[in-house]
């Protein structure tokens, strides 16, 4: 939709050199160790948010845990109100479903924009610290030897919140589902964590959250050669070690193949419901 309506995001839309020059503003606001210090916070909000299930015995994992967990942890990245995230899904959702009305698109975003705007004007007059308020700490950073302008921060800031919880949502829920109709690679994750990271990055290739990506890959010299299929996947990280020995019908346990050239995902997540059981992580759609 950004492209739709001509925005300019900020660094998303922007190339080398003035890329660089905001990323250089970003990086280490999102840097390994400061995500590691939000570790803590995140996983009681985990807990806090799946204590009712356990409690219940039961109950729809994409509508209670999935969907406002990203937008919480957002929030306490960017050093916001925890209590505003009903009002960001809202203003999100708004911008995602206008998007085939152009006039619909752009008041969302213009309303969305307005509520950046006034955290930032916030920021402006009473600067917070920037080790925990990330709009206080872009604030104080520089591009081209001035300072990072109103109209710049703003867009960083909408950037952030327009996109940063969406598509983590539908991940996971997919991931969710993925587990629980494959028990026995849940328990092997349960029993080896150190298999959990491969295991994240092939769930996210399995189910994308993202509709629309296209991943390309440069074509092949003739010279190079062929490359069998059962080759191609197995120079790949595949969930696929870790479910060597299971049997059910899904991509994961399937013969191996390889990945398309061209993705377009459906982007399952949060357009079905996912009820989670937790004794046994059952789940229907």
């Amino acid at each position: 939709m950004g492209a739709a309506l001509k925005e300019r995001f900020i660094p998303l839309t922007l190339n080398p050199p003035e890329h660089q020059k905001y990323r250089r503003i970003l990086n280490p606001l999102m840097s390994r160790q400061r995500f590691g210090e939000m570790a803590p916070a995140v996983q009681a909000l985990v807990a806090e948010l799946l204590a009712p299930l356990f409690a219940a015995g039961g109950g729809d994992f994409a509508a209670e845990v999935a969907y406002p967990l990203p937008a919480r942890v957002l929030l306490k990245f960017l050093g916001l109100d925890d209590s505003t995230w009903g009002s960001l899904k809202a203003m999100s959702k708004e911008r995602l479903e206008g998007r085939a009305d152009p006039r619909r698109a752009r008041e969302a975003a213009t309303a969305f924009r307005k509520v950046v705007a006034g955290v930032v004007a916030d920021r402006q007059k009473t600067p917070r610290d920037p080790e925990t308020d990330f709009f206080s700490a872009i604030l104080q950073e520089t591009v081209d030897g001035q300072p990072l302008s109103t109209e710049d921060a703003v867009t960083i800031g909408y950037q952030l919140m327009a996109a940063g919880h969406d598509t983590t949502t539908s991940a996971l829920a997919s991931a969710v589902y993925l587990l629980a109709t494959h028990p026995d690679v849940q328990q092997r994750l349960r029993a080896d964590r150190s298999l959990i990271d491969t295991a994240v990055e092939e769930m996210l290739r399995f189910e994308p959250p993202f509709t629309g990506l296209r991943a390309r890959r440069p074509r092949r010299p003739a010279s190079a050669g062929k490359r069998s299929r059962r080759e191609s996947w197995s120079q790949s990280t595949g969930l696929r070690r870790i479910a060597t020995q299971t049997s059910s019908p899904h991509p994961m346990n399937s013969t191996p193949h390889e990945p398309p050239i061209v993705t377009s995902p459906s982007g399952k997540g949060c357009t079905c419901a996912w009820v989670l059981h937790w004794r046994d992580w059952n789940c229907r759609r």
